[in-house]
């Protein structure tokens, strides 16, 4: 459904919170299993290896002296491990049991379950990442002012998220695999992305 003033588009209707978890709890889940076994898993863990790297070579080049680091939607670990590697000092938020406990297991990694970023302390992250997790929470407005509290003044906040006015979104319409409905609640364009924060200054 889209907004008729501002063009923002969500998932309508969409499920209860109480019942999105259970999109999640698949072990099938591609983003909270480390398999290997098969072509498809194998191919995964390749580009996810690539892409690992792209992810912290960005936040190296954005950001010089390297500090604390919080990973919402952190996974099964892999980006966190690869910025502890890097001398960051790193903290993840990741609700899904199965994810979690992998990362601190394979690891050795701080990974929250509570998802309330306002019980945070404030101001104290250099860099906030969250790659392909915005579109997953259901309360944008207080997620972001909880951002803008816990992140230094002079921080960096990364967030990727599918673009519904990329060539593909166009190509395919309404089978474009990143609408992923019912677990993307949100479908963000660049203009949308913008306006949004610019309202949260």
């Amino acid at each position: 459904e889209k907004c008729g003033s501002c063009g923002f588009s969500l998932t309508n209707p969409r499920p209860k919170k109480e019942k999105l978890k259970k999109y999640y709890l698949s072990k099938n889940y591609i983003s909270h299993t480390n398999k290997k076994n098969g072509l498809f898993n194998w191919l995964y863990q390749k580009i996810r290896k690539i892409t690992v790297g792209k992810k912290v070579r960005l936040l190296n080049r954005l950001l010089k002296n390297k500090g604390a680091i919080l990973d919402v939607g952190s996974g099964t670990g892999e980006f966190l491990f690869a910025c502890k590697k890097n001398k960051w000092k790193v903290q993840g938020i990741e609700p899904s049991s199965i994810a979690r406990e992998k990362a601190i297991k394979n690891y050795n990694l701080t990974v929250l379950e509570k998802t309330d970023l306002s019980l945070l302390k404030e101001k104290s992250f250099d860099a906030i990442t969250m790659w392909h997790v915005l579109e997953h929470i259901p309360n944008l407005s207080k997620t972001i002012d909880s951002l803008h509290k816990i992140l230094k003044n002079n921080g960096v906040l990364i967030i990727a998220v599918p673009n519904i006015k990329s060539y593909d979104a166009c190509y395919y319409k309404e089978f474009w695999a990143a609408y992923d409905v019912p677990i993307h609640l949100w479908h963000f364009s660049k203009e949308n992305m913008i306006q949004l924060f610019n309202n949260h200054e």
